[in-house]
C-alpha cells in the first residue's frame, strides 16, 4: 500500500498556513554524516534536532505502528524568487524525548526538476509542483512517535549552494508525501547460514597518534564561518606480513558562511607512503575546491619522492605538479 498524505495533514505550525517560507541557512547539512561511510564511528549522521531547527518540518504523530519498506516519494508546490535553487527534504523518527533519528533523505537540483539532462530555470513567483524522490529504505516506526517531514534549502557539504540565496515558499495544501507501507506478515521460517569468507591478511596497525579528532564542527562567532573538519579514516596506516609499512594521513575541511553561498570551500589533504628496508616512496596531495558566481575553480597539486636504499640514503623529488581548471556553473 502506498497512501498520500497531503502535508496539511500533518502537524505543527507549517502544516497549517497556505505557504511556508524556506531559506535555510548555508550551515544546514553538517550533520549529514559521511556521504560514503566506511563504518567510522562519526560516519553516521547523529541526532537530526540540530538540522531540523534549520529546515521546516511536517509532523505526523503515529497511534499505532508505521512500517515503511521501499522509496518515499515526497511532492512539493514550490515557488521561488530566484531561476536557481535546491531543496532537500528529509524524513526522519522523532521519539518521545525529542530526538530526531534520520531515516532517509533526498535533493533535487530545481534547475533540473523536470529532467537531469537539461536546465530548466524556475519562473521567478510561478508555483510548481515538484517531485523529489528520497533513496529507498525500510524502517519500523513505533507507537507515540512522530514521522517528520524536514524541507530545506541548503545542505553543505553534499551539495554545493547556487551562487545566490533563494528563498522558497512550500503550499502545503498542495504538497503530499507517498508512503510505501509494508504490511507485515508471518515468518516465512527462512534462517541464513553464518556468512563465509577468507581468513583476512595478519597485518599490524599501526596508531594514530595525531591527536585529532575524527569529525568536529567550529563556529567563528566574529566572522560567521563555519568549518567542518573530517579524517576520512579509509584504513589507516599498517604493517604487511612481508614487512611492507604503509603509512596514510588524511584530513578533509568544509568551510561556508551564513548568508554567502559563494564563501564554499572544500580542502582535502592526503600523505601517502611505502617502505621496506631498501626503498621508500611517499606522496602528498592537496584539492581545493571554490565557486563564485561564474565558474568553479579546482586547484590540485601532487608531490612524489623516491628513495632508493636503505634510511641514510638520500630522497628525491620525483614529480611536482599543480592542476589549476576553472569549470563553467551551467545547472549549479
Amino acid at each position: 500500500a502506498q497512501p498520500v498524505l497531503p502535508l496539511s495533514a500533518f502537524h505543527g505550525p507549517a502544516a497549517a498556513g497556505d505557504a511556508v517560507v524556506v531559506r535555510s541557512p548555508q550551515r544546514t547539512g553538517l550533520d549529514a554524516g559521511r556521504f560514503f561511510p566506511f563504518g567510522n564511528p562519526t560516519d553516521l549522521p547523529p541526532d537530526q534536532r540540530a538540522e531540523d531547527g534549520l529546515s521546516v518540518c511536517f509532523d505526523l504523530l503515529l497511534d499505532e505502528p508505521l512500517d515503511v519498506l521501499g522509496n518515499v516519494l515526497v511532492h512539493l508546490a514550490v515557488t521561488s524568487d530566484l531561476p536557481d535553487a535546491n531543496l532537500v527534504v528529509r524524513l526522519c523518527d522523532v521519539a518521545p524525548d525529542g530526538s530526531s533519528t534520520l531515516i532517509t533523505r533526498g535533493a533535487l537540483n530545481l534547475n533540473t526538476r523536470i529532467d537531469r539532462a537539461r536546465i530548466d530555470p524556475m519562473v521567478p513567483g510561478e508555483e510548481e509542483t515538484v517531485r523529489v524522490p528520497l533513496v529507498s529504505t525500510g524502517h519500523a516506526f513505533p507507537v507515540g512517535h512522530r514521522l517528520r517531514i524536514a524541507v530545506s534549502s541548503a545542505y553543505w557539504p553534499w551539495i554545493w549552494p547556487h551562487a545566490r540565496e533563494a528563498t522558497l515558499a512550500v503550499a502545503p495544501s498542495r504538497s503530499s508525501v507517498t508512503l510505501p507501507v509494508w504490511t507485515r506478515t508471518e515468518d516465512d521460517g527462512v534462517r541464513f547460514e553464518e556468512a563465509e569468507q577468507s581468513t583476512p591478511i595478519a597485518i599490524e596497525r599501526i596508531p594514530d597518534d595525531s591527536g585529532l579528532p575524527e569529525r568536529s564542527v567550529t563556529h567563528d562567532v566574529a566572522t560567521g564561518e563555519w568549518t567542518l573538519d573530517v579524517d576520512p579514516g579509509y584504513g589507516g596506516s599498517r604493517i604487511y606480513p612481508d614487512g611492507l609499512v604503509f603509512t596514510e594521513s588524511s584530513r578533509e575541511t568544509y568551510r561556508i558562511t551564513d548568508g554567502d553561498p559563494t564563501s564554499a570551500v572544500a580542502e582535502s589533504r592526503w600523505a601517502i607512503g611505502l617502505e621496506q628496508p631498501t626503498w621508500r616512496a611517499r606522496l602528498e596531495t592537496t584539492s581545493r575546491v571554490t565557486a563564485d558566481e561564474d565558474a568553479f575553480r579546482v586547484v590540485n597539486t601532487l608531490k612524489a619522492w623516491a628513495r632508493e636504499g636503505g634510511p641514510d640514503a638520500p630522497e628525491v623529488l620525483v614529480a611536482d605538479r599543480v592542476f589549476d581548471d576553472l569549470v563553467p556553473r551551467t545547472s549549479a
